[in-house]
């Protein structure tokens, strides 16, 4: 966080208004979210003067704190009494008009710094800092979807946790407990658990009330991470909760829905609370929603902007604000859903998942059997039901097409034909180009317990499991080696690897021992293998075989430009190797085509190429398409060869989007279309690492026609 930068802009705002200092007093906590805003200090007592020569103030038991957190600023130890030392030090500092926060400062501390400190006029100032931090900067934006994303993972665990007989304040006080055992700093306020009649009071306490069967249960919860805050509501049924709840929770959805599409820069806050308000009055329930659309949130969960009937305040880019419409029955029910969402360039963004606001924990049986067997009609491809579960729980964490197809880990045809098949069961809506889990989808999913799809790999490798950091000179230099590389062809089947999967491909070669000193054969190389393993100086022989006349040609100008060591042999790999290629290297590395005959083909080729027992070779294999039946088929064949897979790391491959996406196979087959944009790695692929046991018994002759389509092939 760039602090000195927010006290500039700070300091340029007080002599705008013609102040010679302004005073940001935190005692007791009476103003921390200002003074961590402009320093970084999280202590509970804490005085910044903002003037020509800024000043942070605290006292001996927060000395070694400030000296950690306090960057850029002299700090001073008050002695004795704060208030008085405050004003000598104001006075020596020779200001005469200085600004006070008229909404955190109390009265007592404004009076008495006036009665003290005589020939200097304290100017009361209205939100002079909190104007300053309606616009977040991306690193806030991101500290807040941290937020969100926590306080989503704890809704999802105390839900499985739900059960009757349990009482609000105690499961209340477990997902405190859990949010901090997770790393949140704090809870953002006193969370909500509001079960039966309690849901329809909007700002309840939890007591002793037990859960009972039938009824619905709000939670609105927020945990904080790293100073900033999340606000989330979600109404959860414990048992069936009859039509009527069933209806209102439809009439808010849709309301927060409207609510979230009218966010944009420029809007101002009551014309987005009207856009969800007239749908809730429309549909008779306008006396029923008494508060405002939403808030700001940040280093609070209450602050501006606010989005509300009355509310004179206009979006900008950088806010984050909640929508969370609500309609409430008093000594029955009431059901409100909030989301957290940013204002971005182009519109908004929801920093966690919407549309699972109301979860039926029993329902009616569903049979999953049923959609597997449409999908094998519509599509002649095998699917079982446990491929419809992997779908419906990448379509509990996301919305979007293109995640779903990433997080469901099934061919891209089978989710495109599950998805229709589910649109036909009422089990999923498709509005635009999002993919809605309704009412009917989630009860199914709650009964046969289907969590959301999770992503738990390492922050920091991405899953891969390799270090590049000892290549971080090759990361660097790698980009202007393949800067103009020639596009992703389609009638090659191309699609390549985001630079730094191709420089986790080298590191994880590197470090089974397959590259170094080694002699290395590269079949097919779009994603320019060749030239990041000769810049890295590690292989004793780099040779590279592309049937693609614009990659070898590509390839082969670079390596003269640069002076690499790289044999360039354009080739199709439909015909056999030549004879000097075969039992001539160490290792190959390929990223087949996903076809069944392709693959086999590629991987038959790079093992005729080694020399024997103990040499490797390196494929990608995807799910999207390629079936669990597939993989086995690949496997056998891998056997039988004599070779056995070593190390699989699936997701090891993010793909750069091609510029023929609509026009590959299964664009037309997408019950919701969006053109990814060019790195959204939605396409992933795993890393098979594969060594010969035994002499390989390889025997592909020649191969004619296609050899990039099959049933499952998705993307050519």
């Amino acid at each position: 966080m760039d602090y000195a930068a927010r006290r500039e802009d700070l300091w340029r705002t007080v002599r705008e208004r013609g102040l010679d200092a302004f005073v940001v007093v935190n005692v007791e906590r009476s103003d921390r979210p200002n003074l961590r805003y402009l320093t970084g200090f999280t202590g509970s007592f804490g005085i910044l003067i903002v003037g020509e020569k800024p000043l942070f103030v605290t006292d001996s038991r927060y000395m070694e704190q400030a000296g950690k957190e306090v960057a850029g600023l002299p700090v001073e130890e008050v002695k004795g009494k704060w208030i008085p030392w405050l004003a000598e030090r104001l006075a020596a500092l020779g200001v005469k008009r200085v600004g006070i926060g008229a909404h955190r400062t109390s009265l007592h501390v404004y009076q008495e710094l006036a009665r003290l400190a005589s020939g200097i006029e304290f100017v009361p100032q209205m939100g002079m800092v909190e104007d300053l931090r309606r616009v977040k900067a991306e690193e806030e934006i991101e500290r807040i979807a941290s937020a969100a994303r926590l306080t989503d993972e704890g809704l999802r665990w105390i839900v499985g946790r739900l059960a009757p007989g349990q009482t609000e304040r105690d499961l209340a006080l477990d997902l405190e407990i859990w949010f901090r055992r997770q790393g949140a700093e704090d809870v953002a306020f006193d969370l909500i658990v509001a079960s039966g009649p309690g849901s329809a009071m909007p700002h309840y306490r939890p007591g002793e009330r037990k859960i009972e069967r039938g009824d619905l249960v709000l939670f609105d919860i927020g945990a904080q991470v790293d100073g900033y805050c999340a606000d989330l509501t979600r109404v959860v049924a414990v048992g069936d909760p009859g039509g009527e709840a069933r209806e209102i929770y439809r009439i808010v959805l849709a309301a927060n829905r409207a609510g979230l599409a009218a966010v944009r820069a420029g809007r101002g806050g009551k014309d987005v609370d009207r856009a969800a308000r007239d749908l809730i009055a429309n549909a008779g329930y306008d006396d029923r929603f008494g508060h405002g659309l939403g808030h700001g949130v940040g280093l609070e969960v209450h602050e501006a902007p606010g989005v509300g009937p009355t509310s004179e305040d206009t979006l900008a880019v950088g806010n984050v604000v909640t929508i969370e419409p609500g309609i409430y029955f008093p000594g029955r029910f009431g059901i409100r859903i909030e989301d957290l969402v940013a204002v971005t360039a182009d519109g908004a963004r929801v920093l966690v998942p919407q549309g699972r606001a109301h979860r039926v924990l029993e329902g009616r049986q569903v049979d999953l059997g049923k959609v597997a067997d449409g999908i094998r009609r519509r599509t002649g491809l095998a699917a079982s039901a446990r491929d419809i579960e992997r779908v419906l729980a990448a379509a509990l964490t996301s919305e979007d097409i293109w995640r779903i197809v990433e997080l469901a880990g099934v061919p891209l045809l089978v989710v495109c034909a599950g998805l229709e098949c589910l649109a036909e069961a009422g089990w999923v809506e498709m509005t635009g180009s999002a993919v809605h889990l309704t009412a009917v989808g989630e009860e199914g999913c709650a009964r046969l317990r289907i969590a959301p799809a999770r992503t738990l790999a390492c922050p920091r490798c991405g899953g891969r499991g390799v270090e590049v950091g000892l290549l971080r000179e090759l990361a660097a230099e790698f980009p202007r080696l393949a800067a103009g590389r020639p596009d992703a062809s389609q009638e090659f089947d191309q699609g390549y690897v985001t630079e730094e999967t191709t420089i986790a491909r080298i590191a994880a070669m590197w470090a089974k021992g397959d590259l170094e000193g080694k002699d290395l054969l590269v079949l097919g190389d779009d994603d320019l293998v060749s030239l990041a393993a000769a810049r890295s100086g590690l292989p004793r022989r780099v040779t590279v075989l592309d049937a693609d006349p614009r990659i070898t040609s590509f390839i082969a100008g670079v390596v003269e430009r640069e002076s690499l060591a790289v044999e360039v042999v354009p080739h199709d790999l439909r015909a056999p190797l030549p004879p000097q290629l075969e039992r001539a290297f160490d290792t190959f590395a390929c990223d087949p085509t996903e076809s069944l005959p392709g693959f086999l083909l590629f991987a038959g080729r790079g093992l005729s190429a080694l020399r024997g027992p103990g040499c490797a070779g390196y494929l990608g294999l995807t799910h999207a398409e390629a079936s669990l039946a597939k993989w086995q088929a690949i496997q056998r064949q891998l056997l039988a060869w004599g070779t056995v897979i070593t190390d699989l790391r699936d997701g090891f491959h993010a793909y750069v989007n091609w510029p023929y996406v609509e026009t590959m196979r299964a664009w037309e087959r997408l019950p919701v279309r969006r053109v990814p944009g060019r790195f959204e790695p939605w396409y992933r692929s795993a890393l098979l690492r594969i060594e010969l046991v035994t002499e390989a018994e390889v025997n592909v002759g020649p191969v004619e026609g296609d050899i990039f389509v099959d049933d499952e092939a998705a993307t050519t």
